[in-house]
This record gives C-alpha cells, structure tokens and sequence, in this order.
C-alpha cells in the first residue's frame, strides 16, 4: 500500500469511519500524516495545496497519473472498498437488490443516522473535551430526542433482516476498533 499516502485526524468521526473499512480490507497504509483538527493544521498552505477544502480524512493514490486525491471519508471508503476487497472481504455488493440493500442503508446513515449522530458528538463530547467548551445542553437533549427515534427506526429495520445492508455483512472490525482504542489501524 506504499503507493496511498493518507491524512487523517483519527480522533473525529469521519476518518473513524474511514478507519473501520481499512480495518476490513486490512489494509497497511504506511504513509500516514496525523494532521491535528484542534490546532488547524489541515488548514496549512502545504496541506491546502493537496486539498483545498482543508478537511480530512484525504487520500492520495500514487499509482495514478495525475495522483489521485480523495476528500470525503465515503467517496474514500468506497474506492478502497472497490479496488481492495475482493474474495472474503468484499464490502460493497455488486449489483441487483443486495446493492440496491447496501445503497439504502448507506443513504440512511448519511441522512438520518450521521445527521444527528455527528452533531451530538460534536457538541457532546468534542467541545469539552477538544475545545474546552461546555455543551448547550438544550442542543444536546434535542439531539438525543431525534437521535432515539432514528435508533428505534433502525430497530424496527433490523428486526426484519441481520445487517442494514439486508444480507451482507462484515467481520468483528467495529467491536474490535473500540475495544484495542484504535491501536494498529493508523500505527505506522
């Protein structure tokens, strides 16, 4: 994997969902640059010069020519799963209902689950611990109102089928991410 170089914060969310694709892939990016969010580096001319919406995660593919630069934890997510996965680690199904199954439930945590998910984290846990802030605890009892009804919705799916992709499913990576605290994943 010598030819991606990634740049990534992976304290936050989105290169945390980045993290658990690699994890299924068992990837081994090598080149890894540990930007800090708090302290604005993703923000730097040389960082912004690679991407210039100044976010991470962000890979570069070196095996394409021009580089290929990807900005968005999904759209990363998805060619790695596209161009790794393979026999026993496929993540992404190839077409018909199982991909039709796999492309709802992406959207559903896209608009419902990330939707009110990420700001609750943000303002839950992220401001206080990160920023030194304290939450608006109104903003975060409201979150946590539409946060159990989107969890009782996705209850209600998976009483129907085992995975929210129908069918389809991936190894103990989540569990295990949480439980070794993300050690061995970005550790190059």
């Amino acid at each position: 994997m010598s030819q991606l170089t990634l740049f990534t914060d992976s304290r936050f969310p989105c290169p945390q969902r980045l993290q658990l694709v690699i994890l299924e892939l068992s990837l081994k990016i090598t080149n890894i640059h540990q930007l800090d969010i708090i302290k604005r580096e993703q923000q730097k001319p040389e960082f912004l010069e690679i991407n210039p919406f100044g976010a991470v995660p962000c890979l570069q593919d070196h095996s394409h020519d021009p580089v290929l630069v990807l900005t968005e934890s999904r759209a990363i997510a998805r060619y790695l799963a596209d161009r790794y996965g393979g026999p026993g680690n496929k993540l992404i199904p190839d077409g018909g209902v199982a991909k039709a199954k796999f492309e709802e439930a992406a959207s559903i945590e896209l608009t419902s689950f990330d939707a009110v998910a990420n700001p609750l984290a943000f303002e839950a846990y992220f401001k206080p611990q990160f920023m030194n802030q304290e939450p608006k605890e109104q903003v975060v009892k409201d979150l946590k109102v539409k946060l159990e009804r989107v969890l009782r919705l996705l209850d209600q799916k998976l009483s129907t089928q085992p995975f929210m992709a129908g069918e389809m499913k991936g190894r103990e990576s989540y569990r295990q991410m949480y439980a070794d605290g993300n050690k061995g994943i970005y550790d190059a």
